[in-house]
């Protein structure tokens, strides 16, 4: 591999100043890897009450694991949730051979 060699000189000058660290919460950095609706505050219809729940809920639990993933919620709360496998599963069996894949998707709700 050939050497690249710069000179200071050569670098532009820079007028803005640097972030030299950014501190992020475990809190923060948990809502950004595995956001979830947050229910508004007020009365609402046990509907509306339990799926702002279970959206809770399933983020919280499949935020634990490496091998499941929400792919795509719809509605506001979520309705509607595509969820992947990474996990060895059979695909399809016939008389002669089984096959099986490593990824799997399910949809859940209307």
């Amino acid at each position: 591999m050939d050497k690249i060699t710069i000179s200071l000189d050569e670098l532009p000058e820079i007028t803005e100043p640097q972030v030299e660290k950014i501190v992020i919460s475990f809190d923060d950095l948990e809502e950004l890897l595995y956001p979830y609706p947050q229910a508004p505050a007020g009365k609402l219809p046990p509907r509306l009450k339990r799926l702002y729940a279970d959206a809770k809920s399933v983020a919280e639990v499949l935020s634990k694991s490496p091998y499941i993933r929400i792919v795509e919620m719809k509605g506001t709360p979520p309705d509607y949730y595509r969820i992947a496998y990474n996990i060895r599963g059979i695909e399809s069996v016939n008389s002669r051979s089984i096959a099986y894949r490593n990824n799997h998707e399910i949809e859940l709700g209307a």
